[in-house]
């Protein structure tokens, strides 16, 4: 797996990473996924899981950090997949940040190890948002992926991302 970390003048603080995948079909871009965790395993295992399958990626400790990285790479970014509860900001947080920033196409994937909806911003999200619970196996976690951005590559996406 190689690693290449963002230029120092855009780096959010902590460890937000691009990871650059290696497999994939080499006639096809690949698509960019924004991975948002507060558990360092939990990211690097979906890090390495999403590289296999050909995915780019940036990850990112927790809500504040990725709309961070959303705001400086938005357009960049074919899907969100994050935690619900974490620290300074909430998946679902993050969620309805991306929303009333004006993108209502940017495609996100859910995840929780709690099955209790009474933490993580639950009520941020609007109805239908798909759900992955952790942990999960490889087979549960391309399912959606591969929903969700087959969906992604039929509708061109307009950024909503406002300069920051």
């Amino acid at each position: 797996m190689s690693l290449m970390t963002r230029p120092p003048e855009r780096a959010p603080q902590n460890e937000a990473h691009w990871h650059r995948g290696s497999a994939g079909d080499p006639g096809r871009p690949r698509q960019t996924i924004l991975v948002v965790d507060d558990d360092p395993d939990v990211r690097r295992l979906t890090g390495r899981v999403l590289e296999r399958l050909g995915f780019r990626l940036f990850v990112a400790a927790d809500g504040h950090e990725a709309l961070e990285i959303y705001r400086a790479r938005g357009g960049e970014i074919d899907l969100i997949l994050s935690d619900m509860a974490m620290p300074r900001m909430s998946g679902g947080e993050l969620y309805r940040a991306v929303r009333d920033g004006g993108d209502r196409e940017m495609k996100f994937l859910m995840m929780s190890g709690n099955p209790s909806r009474g933490q993580g911003g639950w009520d941020q999200l609007d109805s239908g948002v798909p759900f992955l619970a952790k942990p999960w196996t490889l087979d549960e976690l391309r399912e959606p992926l591969q929903t969700l951005l087959a969906a992604a590559d039929t509708t061109p996406r307009q950024s909503g991302v406002a300069d920051a």
